[in-house]
């Protein structure tokens, strides 16, 4: 019994070095933060694009560069895999908030992940340095006692009763 409880202290020693290296989950949460900044970016760029939509019909035509923008009611608006389609203004709109929304969605999910493998390494973390200096978890076996929960039901078999 004492060599189980051994390989026990072993296997958990073994399992945590493999499990979590405290560089690995860094490298993950950088990874996750350079992710969730490059969704910022796009949120902010989206934002910028909102207001200038926003700002276009207030004149007829807009000098831009050495030419003229008429038409400043509509927009090409690009649905992905390929396909576009003309928008009013006000539709344009309406689609870059539906985006914004989504991006905000991905970047809640990213923090919530962020947090979770922060969690993870910090229990991990903890743990091993619980098993370094010996402190084991107490396990006991579980003996299954006859209990008396008052009423048995028993299930009933082609619509007889028991």
């Amino acid at each position: 019994m004492r060599s189980e409880r051994r390989g026990l202290f072993f296997l958990l020693m073994f399992f945590l070095s493999l499990s979590v290296d405290p560089r690995i989950a860094q490298e993950r949460i950088q990874e996750k933060r350079e992710e969730m900044n490059r969704l910022q970016r796009f949120v902010d760029e989206n934002d910028n694009l909102i207001s200038l939509v926003k700002k276009l019909p207030e004149k007829l035509h807009h000098n831009i560069m050495s030419s003229r923008l008429i038409h400043t009611n509509e927009c090409l608006v690009f649905l992905g895999e390929n396909y576009y389609t003309d928008r009013t203004l006000k539709q344009t709109v309406d689609v870059l908030r539906r985006r914004d929304k989504t991006l905000q969605s991905q970047i809640h999910s990213l923090k919530a992940e962020i947090d979770d493998f922060q969690t993870e390494a910090s229990f991990f973390a903890n743990t091993s340095s619980e098993a370094a200096k010996g402190v084991l978890e107490i396990r006991e076996e579980y003996q299954k006692e006859e209990e008396d929960f008052g009423t048995v039901f028993q299930p009933v078999c082609g619509g007889e009763r028991a």
